[in-house]
């Protein structure tokens, strides 16, 4: 497999809107594409780099590596309270669980 070059990352551009638009120049040759770098995606994706094939890993957000919340592992804790960072995902758990959990003999 060939290493990867710059000519591989896709483009970011912001629009009139402020949205962001991503454009992909080049998808060939990629055997892999993972998106989400979480508890799975990540390791699988180092994984099947590690073992030679060619990853495109896919994640949302905006690039905050100049952020030291994200470069120092011991502010993980002000990582989640970042706003530039944290995503405002709720977990609603599930009464049916619950009752479930309650009755079981």
């Amino acid at each position: 497999m060939s290493q990867s070059s710059a000519t591989d990352v896709p483009e970011v551009t912001i629009n009139s809107m402020g949205t962001k638009e991503v454009e992909f120049d080049n998808l060939e040759g990629y055997e892999y594409v993972v998106v989400g770098s979480g508890a799975g995606g990540g390791p699988l994706a180092a994984n099947l780099a590690h073992k030679g094939h060619k990853v495109l890993l896919l994640e949302a957000g905006d690039d905050q590596g100049s952020n030291l919340n994200q470069q120092v592992p011991a502010f993980h804790f002000r990582s989640t309270e970042d706003e530039n960072m944290r995503w405002d995902y709720f977990v609603k758990h599930s009464q049916m669980r619950l009752s479930r959990e309650r009755t079981r003999k």
